[in-house]
């Protein structure tokens, strides 16, 4: 991944391989794009939010709220 602007692009090796560039990458947990906007990861953390919200409104059966 390359960060910054007007910044050239080099290959970078280990041993004798030459490593791909990405354009994000996850580390700790946290998804990081190459123009570091946290869209991508605001969107999995909704995405998770909505799946445990699913789950939670499947396992009642009765939802109406009684007096």
């Amino acid at each position: 991944m390359h960060f910054g602007f007007n910044r050239r692009e080099v290959d970078y090796m280990l041993g004798n391989q030459r490593l791909n560039a990405v354009e994000e990458n996850r580390d700790l947990g946290v998804i990081v794009d190459k123009s570091l906007k946290s869209s991508r990861q605001c969107a999995k953390a909704a995405a998770a939010a909505n799946a445990v919200l699913g789950m939670i409104r499947r396992t009642f059966l009765c939802k109406e709220i009684r007096n």
